[in-house]
């Protein structure tokens, strides 16, 4: 979908809207870093021909989030696009305010159509979702929970799901040795017994309290004795969309920098990582 069939399709839900969101186009790029999450930071999408499953969602979300929606073209079509836009789209709509040709610098959503060149937004705490064509509208959503995963992310996969009437499955992977099942000894599967009871108990009590918000949340835990990537890649085929967290600073080991890059890369269905934010500096620290 191209940026200006999205505004014909969007036109009508967008003039619905009394202070609906406004579309801006950014010729240039993104800028990363800037301003903290605020609740009316604007959704970017950042993506290149072919892209329309991003675009569309990345619409829906500026939509439901009433924010607005910054279109970055990658490659060629930035300039031919930016001319398209202030020239006849925009205008033509009734998107009542100027196109803007430079987005502010952001924390809010950044959406993209490929894994490459998103770990600077990461790391600056800024969610980013990837969104391959063609993509699902049905299945479950999946939260991969990981040790870092940060109640942004749970609370995003839980109201996701919620929103879309979809069932909620709970990943939750471990490592260690797999025992010789020739002669597996007792004190081996009690170990592996305890190790997954464990992890139930930790995705039970995550999903706790959103389970008394929302009596109606469907859940299913999954407790695998696997690599994170590898199991997530096998799953994706059936996933509405998955969701995952990420610890993101300046002294992140690159272990845990390029697993959320790798499961963004390596997974078929839509992805969403939401990194822990930074933690602030002390007070008066320049």
């Amino acid at each position: 979908m191209t940026v200006e069939q999205y505004v014909t399709r969007a036109r009508t839900g967008v003039r619905a809207r009394r202070g609906g969101p406004v579309l801006r186009f950014d010729p240039v790029g993104g800028t990363p870093g800037g301003p903290a999450v605020v609740p009316d930071a604007p959704v970017t999408c950042r993506t290149g021909p072919g892209g329309g499953a991003a675009l569309a969602f990345a619409a829906e979300e500026a939509l439901r989030r009433n924010v607005p929606l910054v279109v970055v073209p990658r490659g060629g079509e930035r300039d031919r696009g930016a001319r398209r836009w202030t020239g006849s789209v925009a205008p033509e709509h009734g998107f009542g305010p100027p196109v803007e040709l430079d987005a502010p610098p952001s924390r809010g959503l950044l959406v993209v159509d490929t894994a490459r060149d998103v770990d600077v937004e990461l790391r600056a705490g800024r969610p980013v979702a990837r969104i391959p064509s063609p993509v699902r509208t049905t299945g479950p959503v999946v939260l991969a929970l990981v040790p870092w995963t940060p109640a942004a992310a749970v609370s995003t996969a839980v109201q996701t799901a919620l929103r879309h009437g979809a069932p909620l499955s709970v990943v939750r992977t471990w490592a260690g040795a797999a025992p010789d099942l020739g002669r597996v000894a007792p004190a081996a599967l009690d170990e592996w017994d305890a190790v997954v009871a464990r992890l139930h108990r930790e995705i039970e009590h995550v999903l706790a309290p959103h389970r008394r918000r929302s009596p109606g949340l469907r859940t299913h835990a999954l407790v695998v004795r696997d690599e994170l990537t590898r199991f997530l890649a096998d799953l994706a085929g059936g996933a509405r969309l998955i969701v995952t967290g990420c610890s993101y600073g300046p002294d992140t080991s690159p272990g845990v920098a390029s697993r959320a890059l790798g499961i963004m890369a390596a997974v078929e269905a839509p992805v969403l990582v939401v990194p822990r934010a930074p933690e602030p500096g002390p007070a008066g620290a320049s």
